[in-house]
């Protein structure tokens, strides 16, 4: 019996250590991700939403039109100082508010999508009026979707990047 036990521990072992490992790989690690995406709620000054960020990394801010009814997708990227700019714009129809700044990227069309690509504008901290459960602004980041509309529609939110003290 106490052989067959030392044996389960041995297999046991494993699983607890990478358990126990977790928070040191998990958590905030300002070198691997020395910028974070913070939403927070312009008003009451709440944190909503902390996201870390590197360096040349993107995220999204995805939206239903008000007028065609389509998603519309704004692309941002973090510069190497951690200033936010927009990168590209992707929508299906040039509807109201939708075009193209002269002197600020190109206009491209894929056959579905148009582009607008290389907008690289510097945007630094910007308020986003999140729209109701129909208009879904949702943030795309690795892979996970936050939609703002479900929590925090009609209010006004501040989106910036800030250094991730690792608190």
């Amino acid at each position: 019996m106490k052989a067959k036990m030392f044996a389960t521990g041995w297999r046991i072992l494993p699983i607890l250590v990478l358990f126990l490992s977790r928070p040191v790989w998990a958590g905030p690690n300002p070198a691997a991700d020395p910028f974070l995406l913070r939403l927070t709620q312009w008003a009451t000054q709440d944190v909503l939403l902390e996201l870390p960020l590197r360096a040349h990394e993107t995220f999204t801010i995805r939206y239903i039109h008000s007028v065609d009814h389509t998603p519309v997708f704004e692309v941002f990227e973090l510069d190497r100082r951690g200033r936010l700019a927009i990168r590209e714009t992707y929508f299906k129809m040039f509807g109201a508010g939708m075009g193209h700044w002269q002197g600020r990227g190109y206009v491209d069309f894929d056959g579905t999508w148009t582009w607008i690509r290389d907008i690289h504008q510097t945007l630094g901290r910007f308020i986003l009026r999140v729209g109701s459960p129909g208009v879904d602004h949702t943030v795309l980041y690795r892979g996970r979707e936050y939609n703002l509309s479900e929590r925090w529609a009609g209010q006004r939110v501040v989106v910036e990047v800030v250094a991730n003290t690792g608190s």
